[in-house]
């Protein structure tokens, strides 16, 4: 799979949320790099807070890329959008 050219933060966290452990941190590391990933996991391991770090950094810098979710299983995706804020 090709890496995609993109600058990566210093942070990988995005404001308001707890901080990312050594496992959320490399999954948006590599979503920021991949032009496509999937993340899936049980509940409880971060997959919403790791989701909403990736969109925050993919909106500030201006890719195109596109996010989709299953919400049919829980609402994961509707968090994800909620914890989003207007000027970020």
């Amino acid at each position: 799979m090709q890496m995609v050219r993109n600058t990566l933060p210093r942070r990988f966290g995005a404001p308001g949320l707890p901080e990312l452990n050594a496992s959320q941190v490399f999954v948006v590391k590599s979503v920021l790099q991949k032009p496509i990933s999937l993340i899936q996991g049980p509940r409880g391991t971060g997959k919403t807070v790791t989701s909403v770090a990736i969109v925050y950094h993919m909106a500030k810098q201006g890719q195109g890329q596109h996010l989709a979710g299953n919400v049919h299983f829980d609402k994961g995706m509707s968090t994800v959008l909620g914890n989003l804020q207007p000027d970020d």
